[in-house]
């Protein structure tokens, strides 16, 4: 028995979209705006049908939403679905009101983030690209980034990224949700920075600025930073500071695994124990050759001895960075 077919019999509309059916009416929630997509139907990792409403969260299998949508007892939806037994549009209940969740403390979950990867461009547009190409970054370099999916883009016209942003998560209700859009705003700042990481296990979302800006800040991370950006090479490791320098790296033609922490703060000791679990023993560090970038690199220097690794210190040989480093040798001027 088909969760999309039952959620169709009940009177749900919802429509193909990919890998995954979406629809703007939730069970449990109530109904969105009509084009939007709260209400997503989706193959799990069992490849059984799931539900989930990105507005309020709620989930299950066809058992939770036939029980949501019809009122009846999980005996009851059980034993229909082990028959067989199809429903009518007058078995749904009323359908809820509209409702706007309270957001919690941490609103962008994984399967935002999953959204945004599945929906978001893999090829930048030529403003976007002309900036990458700026930093002496080639089509090579962002492909092997797309395709370890931690790298997406939006259009760099800001109407069009907003209506990206919009579509791909189901919504305007679903981007206040998540909290890329605050109302009263009308505009998600994201939708000002076309390049987005995406960091291993959909985690954390980063977008960041194509132009230089002493106003706003660069680059914005929504989710909870698990993992660090990571390209799987060697069983060395290069460590370096953000998503440009892990670009700058793969362009250089580094063979060693690289492992880009999105900031000079932002890293967590249980990455490097978790990696040395998995077999990997000598750690190059290459933060950003200034004093935030020094500090950090003692710092995770002196916990990598501590855990008995091999650590060797291996900065950019010129300029700040590996970018830096990589427009020097490539001749080119600071965008």
């Amino acid at each position: 028995m088909s969760l999309v077919q039952t959620a169709l019999d009940l009177s749900y509309p919802v429509r193909k979209q990919g890998r995954t059916f979406g629809g703007p009416r939730c069970p449990t929630c109530g109904i969105g705006t009509p084009h939007s997509n709260r209400f997503c139907i989706f193959f799990g990792k069992d490849d059984k049908e799931r539900w989930k409403c990105q507005a309020c969260g709620s989930h299950g299998d066809i058992v939770d939403f036939i029980v949501a949508a019809t009122g009846c007892s999980t005996a009851d939806a059980f034993a229909r679905t082990r028959n067989g037994v199809r429903f009518a549009p007058s078995d749904a209940k009323e359908p809820c009101p509209p409702q706007r969740p309270s957001r919690p403390s941490s609103a962008m979950s994984r399967s935002h983030i999953q959204l945004l990867r599945e929906g978001l461009s893999k090829h930048p547009d030529d403003k976007v690209f002309a900036y990458l190409r700026g930093r002496c970054i080639s089509s090579a370099s962002i492909e092997k980034m797309v395709e370890a999916d931690q790298l997406r883009f939006l259009p760099s016209d800001v109407h069009l990224a907003r209506k990206m942003i919009f579509e791909v998560l189901g919504g305007q209700d679903v981007a206040e949700n998540c909290g890329l859009l605050t109302a009263p705003k009308k505009w998600p700042a994201a939708a000002f920075r076309p390049v987005v990481g995406i960091l291993p296990k959909d985690c954390a979302v980063e977008f960041r600025m194509v132009e230089e800006s002493e106003t706003f800040k660069k680059a914005l991370r929504f989710g909870s930073l698990n993992y660090p950006y990571f390209i799987k090479a060697e069983k060395e490791v290069k460590i370096v500071e953000g998503l440009i320098d892990v670009l700058s790296c793969i362009e250089l033609g580094e063979t060693r695994s690289i492992m880009g922490i999105p900031g000079t703060n932002s890293w967590q000791v249980e990455w490097f124990s978790s990696m040395k679990a998995h077999g990997y023993s000598t750690f190059h560090t290459g933060l950003d050759n200034d004093e935030p970038g020094r500090d950090a690199m003692a710092k995770i220097s002196g916990e990598l001895a501590t855990l008995e690794l091999n650590v060797i210190d291996d900065p950019a040989p010129a300029g700040n960075d590996w970018n830096d480093y990589l427009k020097t040798l490539r001749g080119a001027s600071s965008p």
